[in-house]
């Protein structure tokens, strides 16, 4: 899917990002690092969410708060804050 949509339009890849389930995360990562490895391949941007996120020391205990997984509001601006300072996000915008 990432190949053909890469072949027709720009295409950038944000990855998944971090929760509150240390198991969760360990399968996170290795996915991550598929991610970014495939969009390396393939010459397409790629956002690593979860490396990114597990450095905040906000993000990872506001999922914790809310059910592990999603974060609350303030979670979900940070990741848009991180996304939008993004060069090829930039870029990608007109």
């Amino acid at each position: 899917m990432l190949h053909a949509a890469g072949r027709w339009k720009l295409t950038l890849m944000i990855g998944p990002p971090p929760g509150g389930d240390e198991a969760r995360n360990a399968r996170v990562k290795e996915l991550s690092g598929g991610f970014a490895r495939i969009c390396g391949e393939l010459a397409l941007p790629y956002f690593d969410s979860f490396m990114a996120l597990s450095a905040s020391p906000t993000f990872v205990p506001n999922t914790r708060s809310v059910d592990g997984t999603h974060p609350s509001a303030v979670g979900y601006a940070e990741w848009a804050r991180l996304i939008d300072r993004w060069t090829a996000w930039r870029d990608w915008l007109p």
